[in-house]
C-alpha cells in the first residue's frame, strides 16, 4: 500500500462502514460515487483490500453475514453497483450538489460576524513556536461565584445556547480536546464538534473534528462501546480518544483491542511532578508527538486549577471563559488556583491575564486573554 493510501482518516472512514455491518467492496464502492472529494482526502487508490485490512481485527471480533447499502446491488461482472434512480448521500459528502440533504438536528450554528473577537486568541502557526510543544487554549464555563458544578460529580449545564456554539467552533480549530477523568466519568461526553460544515455535520470525512484526549491515570474510565463517544464515533461524527494512563493502570487487555479498533488508543506516561501526578510538559509533549499541534482543553476542576498554578502557566497560551448570570452557591467545584507568595510571604495574586477582551454573548459574557508572556 502506497502512502496515499494510507491516509488515516480515509482508512478510519472506510474502517468505521465495516463496523456497521457492511461489506468492504460495497464501501469502496460508496466511496468512489465521489471521487473528487475521495481525491482530495487522499484516497484516490483505495482498493477493497485495503477496506478489508484495516477492520481484519474487527472482523475476527465480529463474525457474522455483511451487507451491501442500501440503494446498491451486487451485479455478477460489475460487482456492486447503485440501483436505478436512488440517490444516497454519499459517507464522504453528498455525491450530487443539486440534491439537498438534511443535517442532523443537533448541528450548531456560529455566525460568522461572531468570529473576530476571538480571532487572535485562536491556534496560529509561528516559526519560533517550540514544536515540541502544541498551542493550548485552556476554555471552561463558570458562574459568578467561580463555580463549575452544583457539587462534585454533577453535570451542571451553565452555557447559553450562543456560548455553546462558540465552544463547539473552537472545537473545530484544534487538533485535540483534552478533559481530566472525572469529567468522562460524570458526563459521558461525545467530546465532538456539532458545527455545521465539519465532518458528520455537512463536511468531509472528519474534517474539523478533533481528537479527544482523557487524562485517566489509574484507568477507571470504564469505557464501552456504548460510551456516548463511541457511538459518536459509529456514527461518524467524531474521533476515537487518546486516553493517558499511568503504569499499573487498571485497563484490561480486551479494553485496549476494543479501542484500538474504534481508531482509539491508551498512551502511557512515566513523568510525574513531586505531587505524585504526571507532569503537564510530558503530557504536552507526548501529544505534540503524535501530531497534536493544538489543545483545547475543557476541564474539569482539578485540570483547570492545576493548570492555573504558576508552575504550568507557561504552557497555556490563551484563555476563553464563559461567565454565566447565575450564582450556583457553596459545595459547588469552583476554580481557585492555590496562592502565590512573594519573597517575604506575603500572598499575592495566583495569576492575572494579559491583552484582556470582555465580548458579550446572549446572555454570557466571554473573557478572553493572554496566559504566556510574548516570546
Amino acid at each position: 500500500m502506497d502512502k496515499v493510501k494510507r491516509n488515516s482518516v480515509v482508512m478510519d472512514i472506510a474502517k468505521s462502514e465495516v463496523m456497521k455491518g457492511y461489506m468492504s467492496s460495497s464501501v469502496v464502492t460508496l466511496m468512489k460515487e465521489s471521487e473528487k472529494k475521495l481525491a482530495i482526502a487522499g484516497g484516490q487508490h483505495l482498493s477493497r483490500n485495503d477496506v478489508s485490512n484495516t477492520s481484519a481485527a474487527w472482523r475476527q471480533e465480529h463474525p457474522g453475514e455483511l451487507v451491501c447499502h442500501e440503494g446498491y446491488e451486487f451485479v455478477k461482472g460489475k460487482g456492486f453497483v447503485k440501483k436505478d434512480d436512488w440517490c444516497l448521500q454519499s459517507i464522504l459528502g453528498s455525491p450530487d450538489p443539486s440534491k439537498d440533504t438534511q443535517p442532523p438536528a443537533n448541528t450548531l450554528h456560529f455566525p460568522i460576524e461572531s468570529h473576530s473577537f476571538l480571532q487572535s486568541y485562536l491556534p496560529c502557526s509561528l516559526d519560533t513556536r517550540d514544536p515540541s510543544l502544541p498551542w493550548v487554549t485552556l476554555t471552561y464555563a463558570t458562574s459568578m461565584d467561580s463555580a463549575l458544578t452544583l457539587a462534585p460529580g454533577t453535570q451542571t449545564i451553565l452555557s447559553g445556547p450562543e456560548s455553546k456554539a462558540m465552544t463547539h467552533f473552537l472545537r473545530s480549530r484544534h487538533d485535540a480536546i483534552l478533559v481530566g477523568v472525572g469529567t468522562a466519568v460524570a458526563d459521558d461526553p461525545g467530546l465532538n464538534c456539532r458545527i455545521a460544515g465539519v465532518g458528520g455535520y455537512g463536511g468531509l470525512g472528519w474534517e474539523g473534528q478533533p481528537r479527544p484526549v482523557i487524562v485517566d491515570p489509574s484507568g477507571r474510565w470504564m469505557l464501552t462501546p456504548n460510551s456516548r463517544i463511541l457511538k459518536t464515533v459509529k456514527e461518524g461524527k467524531g474521533r476515537a480518544p487518546w486516553i493517558v494512563i499511568a503504569p499499573g493502570a487498571n485497563v484490561a487487555p480486551n479494553r485496549i483491542e476494543m479501542l484500538k479498533q474504534f481508531g482509539g488508543t491508551y498512551l502511557g506516561l512515566l513523568d510525574y511532578n513531586v505531587r505524585g501526578r504526571f507532569r503537564w510538559e510530558a503530557i504536552l509533549k507526548a501529544l505534540a508527538a503524535g501530531g497534536i499541534k493544538s489543545l483545547m482543553i475543557e476541564g474539569g476542576g482539578t485540570v483547570i486549577n492545576e493548570l492555573l498554578n504558576s508552575e504550568y502557566a507557561d504552557f497555556i497560551d490563551s484563555v476563553i471563559v464563559t461567565v454565566a448570570p447565575t450564582y450556583l452557591g457553596r459545595g459547588g467545584v469552583v476554580v481557585s488556583p492555590e496562592r502565590r507568595v512573594d519573597g517575604a510571604g506575603r500572598p499575592k495574586a495566583a495569576l492575572r491575564f494579559r491583552d484582556v477582551k470582555w465580548q458579550p454573548l446572549g446572555e454570557d459574557v466571554v473573557m478572553c486573554g493572554k496566559v504566556k508572556a510574548p516570546s
